[in-house]
């Protein structure tokens, strides 16, 4: 970002000329013109003070064409530079920017946020933020489709390694939160999140009850790396089953991504004979949420 004007100014053989010029450039600009008049500040104020009006127009032009957060190079990164105004009296102050504000708002609609910190803020209809190879399309167009649509159909979606489940979901999620005012959503981690379930169940159920029913309660659920949890009877009869039960029951949203097709996943947890109807119970209440399994291959890029 380019240095205040006016500390250059001061090189100037004709300095009041230079200012007159400046002053001028700040009315007429589509911009800094509207926001001087919103202000309701004087033009001799606005001259007295010149430098810090023309900060302000250098963030205005920066942030007009914004690199992205992460990409961010002013002096004061994700920042605004603002007037405090008291009287005659005007100063600097900084004040978050809204893209950044618009992240931590959409961060603190997360109960549990198991993805990856670089993937905060990315989008399912930003082309930027994907690679929509052949194979990805069904998934993308049945994320669109999700938020074009009131829908309280889940998806089930499952492939091999890196090849971009987590990544899209959180990018749909994402999307879905920014459009959705007051609603929330657990991200988990199927291996880290059912693992602390389980172990809370046999050493504080009061903590266990509770958690579980932020989960079956949360607007959104996402069960990232589903299958991949440590899988026994009492995991399946206690954990799994009664959440996904519930939320069917009360037409809330779940979003899986697995190594595993549905039918694997009722094998993986067919662990006894006794055991088989209720994998089956599990594996016939997802097929019938989500209707259709999305199986997703391609090249390894995530």
């Amino acid at each position: 970002m380019k240095q205040g004007k006016y500390k250059r100014v001061l090189l100037s053989k004709d300095l009041e000329k230079f200012r007159s010029e400046e002053l001028s450039s700040l009315y007429n600009d589509p911009q800094m013109g509207p926001y001087l008049k919103e202000l309701g500040v004087s033009v001799e104020l606005v001259s007295e003070y010149l430098d810090i009006f023309l900060d302000i127009s250098d963030d205005f032009h920066y942030c007009a064409s914004c690199p992205g957060l992460d990409e961010c190079k002013k002096k004061n990164p994700r920042m605004l530079v603002k007037p405090y105004i008291d009287g005659d009296y005007i100063e600097r102050k900084l004040t978050i920017c809204p893209k950044m504000a618009q992240k931590r708002a959409l961060e603190r609609k997360f109960i549990v946020r198991d993805f990856n910190d670089e993937w905060v803020g990315k989008s399912i209809r930003n082309k930027k933020d994907l690679d929509i190879t052949e194979s990805r399309k069904d998934i993308v167009n049945r994320y669109l489709l999700a938020l074009q649509k009131e829908s309280f159909s889940w998806i089930y979606l499952y492939g091999g390694t890196r090849l971009g489940k987590s990544y899209m979901t959180a990018a749909f999620i994402q999307t879905l939160l920014s459009s959705k005012e007051g609603t929330t959503c657990a991200f988990l981690d199927c291996s880290t999140r059912i693992k602390e379930l389980n172990d809370l169940s046999f050493t504080d159920k009061v903590a266990f009850n509770d958690l579980l029913k932020q989960y079956m309660n949360v607007d959104y659920l996402v069960l990232d790396d589903f299958g991949n949890e440590y899988k026994n009877e009492y995991i399946r009869d206690t954990i799994i089953y009664p959440l996904l039960s519930y939320r069917a029951k009360e037409n809330k949203p779940v979003y899986f991504t697995s190594h595993y097709s549905v039918n694997e996943i009722v094998t993986l947890y067919s662990i006894t004979v006794a055991g088989k109807i209720k994998a089956r119970q599990l594996g016939d209440l997802i097929k019938a949420m989500a209707q259709k399994e999305i199986h997703l291959e391609g090249v390894k890029v995530y």
